[in-house]
């Protein structure tokens, strides 16, 4: 079931990324990189959208070759880059800002604020019970 919701979110995501040329995976990494003006490095972008090295790795290639985003060493690890949001790359983060909030406001019609808590402790549960790896009695 969760698999369908995820994949019905990305396309709608993907549908209204159309007009700024990017998918979904670019969309993302631009989003969590509006708010932070320092950047992040590629291992930080890792953690925060739960995909591996090389899908990031290769997106951040796309949004360089693009024009939205740059690297630059990092200050504290030299053998880590920042990730940082060109100025193209803030004008596109406004339209990407702008689906990802059309699409959460979809996704929460009709959901109450009790219920979205609701589902957020039970979602919280089941990560911990699949952290613990014992089945439930």
């Amino acid at each position: 079931m969760m698999k369908g919701l995820t994949a019905s979110a990305r396309q709608a995501i993907n549908a209204r990324l159309e007009g700024v040329g990017l998918s979904s995976a670019a969309g993302d990494i631009v989003f969590h990189l509006i708010p932070e003006e320092g950047g992040l490095s590629q291992e930080e972008l890792c953690r925060r959208l739960g995909v591996g090295k090389a899908a990031v790795s290769r997106t951040v290639d796309a949004l360089v070759s693009k024009g939205y985003t740059r690297r630059e060493a990092h200050p504290k690890d030299a053998r880590a880059h920042l990730v940082l949001l060109t100025d193209t790359g803030r004008e596109a983060g406004a339209r990407v800002a702008q689906a990802y909030g059309g699409v959460f406001g979809t996704l929460m019609r009709g959901i109450s604020p009790e219920e979205l808590a609701g589902m957020a402790r039970l979602l919280e549960r089941i990560r911990r019970n699949l952290a613990e790896g014992q089945p439930a009695e």
